[in-house]
């Protein structure tokens, strides 16, 4: 997941932090309930471990229902893959229409 880009201009002494989530299109309706995940610092005894570990979304539907979605799970769907390998290959060949001609003809 994206995580929030800083603001500009502001002079905060605690980071932004947050995650850029679209759920206007999502069937059925949820709302996010909780997000943890990301890059993760934790202290075993006098060691100080930064990991990055699975996105995990805690998320409610219209009825109440709970559900955890998890990038761990979502990176090896098969249905996800394909639709990114198709995204990939479309953007490959849309790549070459959206580069500047080298050759300007008479204009100088």
């Amino acid at each position: 997941m994206p995580e929030l880009p800083p603001e500009k201009g502001a002079r905060s002494k605690e980071p932004r932090r947050g995650v850029l989530m679209d759920l206007n299109h999502s069937r059925p309706n949820y709302m996010v309930v909780d997000v943890q995940g990301g890059v993760v610092d934790s202290r075993p005894g006098t060691r100080r471990i930064t990991e990055t570990v699975a996105n995990e979304v805690l998320l409610m539907d219209e009825s109440g229902k709970l559900q955890v979605r998890s990038s761990a799970v979502d990176r090896a769907d098969r249905e996800r893959l394909s639709r990114q390998e198709q995204w990939r290959k479309w953007i490959e060949s849309v790549a070459p229409l959206t580069q500047p001609k080298k050759d300007f003809g008479d204009f100088k």
